[in-house]
């Protein structure tokens, strides 16, 4: 969308369970493009004509849609992964955590999963899978001025580690707008722990460009997270992320 000069990117569900972020993006851009075409040109307080002259926004609504297929349509994953209960299932068909296979500090992690399974396990190599070299090359191509990671659950931001600390300052003032123009506020602290952080998709981004990478958690921590069909309780609103 768009036609500026500054590139940024949005990318939702990583993770397989996490849906939500998927139709929270299209109605994003249905929203956005609904709003540029039909209306004012603008978006509550934004201008979309005027922000969409400076930027060129790429959105990839669904990163993982073998997951998604699992979770939405109980579609079988590989033989090779252990799962249990398909609605919790996190990973893509070959059982990766999508979001754990980033080449950051990969060989680092070390969360007592070592096989394929429905969440955490950060594959055989680092950048195996098909998905997440999808990203990679997109990512390589664009040099994106910004990237935002949209998850479901937590209402809050990430946006540094300790991997480099050296503009974390920088990229938490970025989560603080972000944080004043949806209410959801950044983590005080960057993220501690290199298991936490090591393979991360926003953590990659951050470190190989130089660049804000910022992984928003959409909802409240309580929310129980489901397909389609079953009853989503929202305890407050899912904001809508506003480009500024």
């Amino acid at each position: 969308i768009g036609t500026g000069e500054k590139k940024a990117l949005i990318v939702g569900a990583l993770h397989a369970r996490e849906h939500l972020a998927t139709k929270y993006l299209l109605r994003c851009i249905e929203d956005y493009c609904y709003a540029y075409e039909y209306g004012n040109g603008t978006f509550g307080q934004y201008d979309l004509k005027k922000l969409f002259s400076e930027y060129t926004v790429y959105i990839v609504p669904c990163a993982n849609p073998d997951g998604l297929d699992i979770v939405l349509s109980q579609m079988k994953p590989s033989s090779k992964v252990v799962v249990e209960d398909l609605e919790d299932y996190k990973s893509n068909y070959n059982g990766v955590d999508l979001n754990r296979n980033f080449p950051l500090e990969w060989d680092k992690i070390d969360n007592g999963v070592y096989q394929p399974y429905a969440y955490f396990f950060k594959g055989y190599q680092s950048a195996s899978e098909k998905e997440t070299q999808a990203i990679m090359a997109l990512c390589d191509e664009h040099k994106f001025d910004f990237m935002l990671s949209i998850h479901v659950k937590g209402n809050f931001s990430f946006w540094g580690d300790l991997h480099d600390t050296s503009r974390n300052a920088t990229y938490k003032a970025f989560a603080s707008d972000i944080g004043d123009a949806s209410g959801l506020l950044p983590l005080p602290q960057p993220t501690q722990s290199v298991k936490d952080y090591s393979g991360g998709f926003e953590n990659w981004f951050r470190h190989q460009f130089d660049r804000p990478g910022v992984c928003i958690e959409l909802s409240d921590a309580e929310n129980i997270v489901k397909p389609c069909g079953k009853v989503l309780i929202f305890r407050q609103r899912v904001s809508r992320i506003r480009l500024t």
